[in-house]
């Protein structure tokens, strides 16, 4: 059995708690110092516990980080003599308390830190064993990461985080309990917490608060008073009449009488200091029950600025002399019907329950995501952020589509957030988080095979141009906050290049996961498809100097080879150098032709050849002017037109360089000829009406207002022999190679495939 290392001691006056695990946290404090090119007693590598307790507390290794990410502990918690330990939890998780059990008074469990990595709270029930109450000790010890600095880089994700979502830092428990029944509460990845629901609920409560508080229901309620003569007002009855002429002598006598006024003491306000009271009780409640160490600076203002305005509105001199609310003995017509009233009655029937649930917040309470959520996140806006460096100019900004899931908002899948850009040159670009290309997708994005859902998906849309189609290609990036443990880790099958000899790889699947990315994910177009996918990168929280050449990046050669490997991506100074300097290679330092014409890296299977369909064949009709015919025959044409609709696809005709020519002979008998190939120096887009007959062929368009293709057609290629073509009627296109077109003796040579 491996010996346990003590990680952690505390030491009060009424019990003794203990970590210990098998991991070394020397050796682990080590290798992050050394990951950081940092001594181990660097002041930036500090810890810290925080207890409240009663009495004398006493910490070992109180400034030394022991508790590390990914770590499995066993937790052992003795009572002091005189005093007994009645429950020890965590106060968000209830999966870790179940793991603590009870054994001859000694509460032992395993903890699990996974990927969390901040503050970590534990809750300490202790009594005295010769009675009285029971008291709740709460302490907490910092989480520390294997792979990110803890002073900065945790606190520059979560600050970029904070700056565009806010909300999306926190979550509720695992396993929460509320009026819904227990549910799971553990949130999809990049999610928005009920939170932002609850205060758009609550901006509508203090809008119809406002306008009560301007424009108040008041009612006329009446009371008997007894009053001197000169002080009644209205009409006056005939015998109080009589009894006022009778005493008109004594002006010191006072008469019976009904008094009218106008009050704010009506069941509409009553029922709205109601509302205010209990806002402002359920919201103290969960801020006591929340107020730990480690919680989000943000989220405390929120929460400290809601019970301000809750009390503002309190305060106000209008419900000084309301009194306590019992109910409406009957419907209210002012609560659903007058302004102010009836929005605060709308907004009050959906907050009560959240209320409630704030209420109880001992059962489920709010936490912070774990690491590797918060450096996915971080990753997606790190890359917005390139981009906007980049010289892209921001155009729209989609939010997420969310679905309520009890008190919680669970992101749609394949409804991510996402961002689009425009360039100077017209490129328009679009970074998702988390599409999905499944099968049977509308869009021109799809899997072959089974859906694919990348974290981060980058796509650049070219503009069609006089020598290039539209294109659109797409970058895959996918966060990995995790780093190969040593190079065994990898088997020496698997990873044994000398250039990988390094601490800070990926581990292999993460590069396995790229691959099958770029090679299921296709694009359908017009009947053909392509793969749109240039590129796929694991991104990882490596530490390199950066500033050197990116040929320093041990994925370099992956990269340039076959367009798959990973870019080191940290928030701290210089962490993002070689990633930008792709992405402005790729983007904005290379024009559209450039981009699209790179090497292609495929790469032939082994005894198979992949031919390029360069070449487009089309079938020239007799109906043509003879002189039109002749310039063919000749090889001095210059102009060939189709029609937009039905012609070749304007992806299929991004990949033809040269033009072929089915001509019709002088004598219109059984055979064409192909006499040799136009190289296309590029093509645009006019009306049909636009060409004249010397273009054209034809005086007569079947279509004068239909959308034509002009091929402007360069050096012309003859061939040695003519090949002779079958006549076909109709007209019609096809592909084949260039190669195979001059070695070709007949038509069937040149295995062709007929376009759609």
């Amino acid at each position: 059995m491996p010996s346990r290392t003590e990680a952690l001691s505390i030491d009060t006056a009424s019990w003794t708690l203990r970590l210990k695990t098998t991991a070394a946290p020397d050796e682990q404090l080590s290798k992050l110092a050394r990951l950081l090119g940092r001594p181990v007693d660097d002041p930036s590598l500090q810890a810290a516990v925080e207890a409240r307790v009663p009495g004398a507390v006493e910490i070992s290794f109180p400034n030394r980080p022991r508790i590390f990410e990914n770590t499995v502990y066993t937790l052992s918690v003795k009572p002091k003599s005189g005093f007994d330990v009645v429950r020890v939890g965590h106060p968000t998780l209830r999966d870790i308390e179940d793991s603590i059990d009870d054994e001859d008074g000694v509460w032992r469990g395993t903890l699990r830190t996974g990927n969390d990595i901040g503050w970590f709270p534990l809750e300490i029930v202790v009594r005295p064993n010769t009675g009285g109450p029971a008291r709740t000790d709460r302490i907490a010890w910092q989480v520390w990461p294997l792979k990110l600095d803890f002073a900065s880089d945790l606190k520059l994700i979560a600050t970029d985080i904070e700056a565009v979502y806010p909300l999306w830092l926190f979550k509720f428990g695992v396993a929460t309990e509320h009026d819904l029944g227990v549910g799971r509460g553990r949130s999809d990845r990049f999610l928005l917490m009920w939170f932002a629901q609850f205060r758009s609920r609550w901006d509508e409560l203090e809008r119809g608060l406002k306008v009560i508080l301007q424009n108040p229901h008041v009612s006329l309620q009446s009371r008997s008073a007894r009053l001197r003569a000169e002080r009644l007002r209205g009409r006056i009855n005939r015998k109080l009449e009589e009894r006022i002429a009778v005493g008109g002598e004594r002006p010191e006598i006072r008469y019976e009488a009904t008094v009218w006024s106008s009050s704010l003491d009506t069941p509409e306000n009553r029922f709205v200091l109601y509302v205010l009271d209990k806002c402002l009780s359920s919201l103290d409640r969960f801020r006591d029950a929340v107020d730990r160490p480690g919680l989000s600076p943000t989220f405390r203002a929120l929460l400290d600025g809601w019970i301000r305005s809750v009390s503002a509105f309190r305060s106000d001199p209008m419900f000084h002399g309301v009194g306590t609310y019992f109910g409406l003995s009957k419907e209210s017509l002012v609560l659903h019907n007058r302004a102010g009233y009836a929005t605060t009655y709308r907004a009050w029937l959906e907050l009560r329950r959240d209320l409630e649930f704030f209420a109880s917040a001992s059962a489920a309470r709010l936490g912070m995501r774990s690491v590797n959520e918060l450096y996915e996140i971080w990753c997606f806006l790190a890359i917005r952020r390139m981009l906007s460096d980049l010289g892209f100019r921001e155009s729209e900004r989609k939010e997420a589509r969310w679905r309520k899931v009890g008190l919680e908002r669970e992101m749609e899948n394949g409804a991510g957030a996402s961002f689009r850009f425009e360039g100077n040159d017209g490129l328009r670009l679009e970074l998702s988080h988390e599409p999905v290309f499944g099968r049977f997708r509308s869009g021109p994005f799809h899997s072959a095979t089974i859906p694919q859902r990348p974290d981060i998906v980058l796509e650049a849309r070219w503009p069609a141009s006089d020598e290039m189609p539209e294109r659109r290609l797409l970058w895959i990036f996918d966060a990995k906050y995790r780093l190969m443990e040593d190079a065994a880790a990898g088997s020496a099958d698997r990873d044994d290049e000398p250039m990988r000899d390094c601490d800070y790889l990926v581990p292999p699947d993460a590069i396995d996961q790229m691959h099958r990315y770029r090679d299921s994910i296709l694009m359908r177009t017009e009947g053909s498809e392509s793969r749109p996918v240039v590129s796929a990168f694991a991104l990882y929280p490596g530490i390199f100097d950066q500033t050197r050449s990116p040929a320093g990046n041990p994925y370099a050669q992956g990269i340039q080879a076959v367009g798959i490997g990973a870019f080191p991506l940290l928030p701290s100074m210089n962490g993002d150098l070689w990633l930008r300097a792709y992405m402005d290679d790729a983007l904005r330092s290379t024009s559209h032709a450039k981009t699209v014409r790179k090497r292609s890296v495929r790469i032939p299977v082994s005894g198979l050849e992949y031919p390029e369909d360069d070449v487009l064949i089309v079938y020239l009709t007799a109906d043509r002017r003879p002189e039109y015919l002749e310039r063919f025959r000749e090889g001095r044409s210059e102009l060939y037109h189709t029609y937009l609709q039905g012609g070749p696809s304007s992806a299929r005709l991004g990949k033809v360089k040269f033009l072929v020519a089915i001509d019709v002979p002088h004598t219109d008998g059984p055979l064409r000829m192909i006499r040799g190939a136009y190289a296309i120096d590029g093509w645009n887009v006019v009306a049909r009406s636009e060409l004249d007959t010397a273009a054209a062929g034809s005086p007569q368009p079947r279509d004068a207002g239909a959308k034509c293709r002009i091929l402007r057609l360069g050096r012309y290629l003859q061939l040695a022999s003519p090949i002779p073509v079958p006549r076909e009627p109709g007209n019609w296109f096809r592909y084949a190679s260039l190669q195979r077109l001059f070695e070709a003796r007949t038509f069937a040579d040149l295995w062709s495939i007929k376009g759609e």
